[in-house]
């Protein structure tokens, strides 16, 4: 396309339609599952949405079907979402006392037999 061509008004009117289609698309996906969907990628190719993403679980791949194809103007779903979960972060472990060899570093306000002083 030159710089004196333009795009037709049907173009970009299927353009917007698309887009916005689009985005309905990811808020209907996002209301039903919210955080559990990653990498969320949507594209439309007529009434035909692909939709790409990681869920947690393999459940979770038919609900975004199921969702998507309750929307008004698509026609098909070509549903690439696999299920891949988080890895899970190990409980964090506190510390009450010190391993043996560490010893505990004494605050600023605190003297060498542990009590307090004022300058």
């Amino acid at each position: 396309m030159t710089l004196e061509e333009k795009p037709t008004k049907d173009v970009q009117e299927s353009t917007n339609v698309g887009n916005s289609m689009v985005n309905e698309v990811k808020e209907a996906i996002a209301r039903a599952l919210g955080s559990k969907i990653r990498d969320l990628s949507v594209s439309m190719k007529g009434e035909d949405v692909t939709v790409l993403g990681k869920v947690d679980e393999a459940s979770q791949i038919a609900t975004v079907t199921s969702v998507i194809e309750r929307i008004k103007g698509v026609k098909g779903v070509d549903n690439r979402v696999t299920a891949t979960p988080l890895a899970k972060m190990p409980a964090e472990k506190t510390m009450a006392t010190p391993p043996i060899g560490l010893k505990k570093e004494a605050s600023p306000h605190e003297s060498a037999s542990g009590g307090s002083h004022s300058i």
